[in-house]
């Protein structure tokens, strides 16, 4: 749950039990006090405070985004207008993620020949 706003980011607590931080520069959606959300621990410091993140850690993340890229260009007709110099706002009201996930994600899927990349946007290919 989200307690208190700070200069670095959000103090949260963890389970009723644990205290834990939000960086701002790990947080892409607004958020509020009181608010209570998914979180993964990035870090677990010495003083027995969590570094948190609301995005699955590693891979997973980019496995998901990916699929929802995938399903998103189906249902738009086979093409989107979004590339890599996007306005992260952008990206993150389309899919919630940022830009860098995306980035992964778009990467990976191109890599795979399931999209092909143009100045304007992003093409599903056959």
């Amino acid at each position: 749950m989200v307690w208190h706003p700070t200069d670095l980011g959000y103090k949260v607590i963890v389970e009723n039990a644990w205290q834990g931080m939000l960086f701002k520069t790990d947080v892409f959606k607004p958020i509020r006090p009181g608010e209570i959300y998914t979180a993964y621990v990035k870090k677990l410091r010495e003083d027995n405070k969590l570094d948190l993140v609301l995005e699955k850690p590693g891979y997973d993340k980019v496995k998901d985004i990916s699929g929802s890229i995938m399903e998103n260009l189906k249902s738009k007709g086979g093409f989107i207008p979004l590339t890599d110099k996007s306005d992260p706002d952008l990206i993150y009201r389309e899919f919630g993620v940022s830009k860098k996930v995306f980035k992964q994600a778009v990467g990976q899927l191109y890599k795979l020949r399931k999209i092909e990349l143009t100045e304007k946007g992003i093409r599903l290919l056959n």
